[in-house]
């Protein structure tokens, strides 16, 4: 009779050492598994374009939350950073061969509205077109 309470015990400490993880787990903005939507964020599924070209992958996306401009660009500064995204200007990063707009601009009553565009870099992502 012992080891039942005991299997239970750490299925429970597990499970609780666990719990913490689903609010760590990160979504990812449609079409890739290295651009974090941040946490407030809804996208607009019906804006998302995915393709996967011989050059690279081309994304484009757009998410709307009632967050002010500056915290959003800071949140994708810091984690696009920790991500190996190399900040080009305000608005562009670099990784590898990829070129990652985040353009963010104020919405009126939904706050604001978050631009995410992907593209092989040299593919015209950071021309702001």
């Amino acid at each position: 009779m012992r080891p039942l309470p005991i299997f239970l015990f750490f299925m429970l400490a597990l499970a609780g050492g666990a719990a913490p993880t689903p609010s760590l787990a990160q979504s990812f903005v449609t079409g890739t598994e290295d651009v974090p939507l941040m946490a407030g964020l809804t996208e607009d599924e019906e804006a998302a374009v995915v393709f996967d070209t011989p050059g690279g992958r081309i994304v484009e996306a757009a998410a709307t939350g009632p967050m002010n401009v500056a915290s959003v660009r800071d949140f994708y500064r810091r984690s696009l950073s920790s991500l190996g995204w190399t900040t080009v200007d305000g608005e562009t990063y670099l990784r590898g061969d990829e070129t990652l707009r985040v353009v963010v601009t104020a919405d009126g009553s939904k706050g604001i509205r978050v631009a995410f565009q992907l593209a092989p870099a040299g593919n015209g992502a950071s021309s702001g077109g």
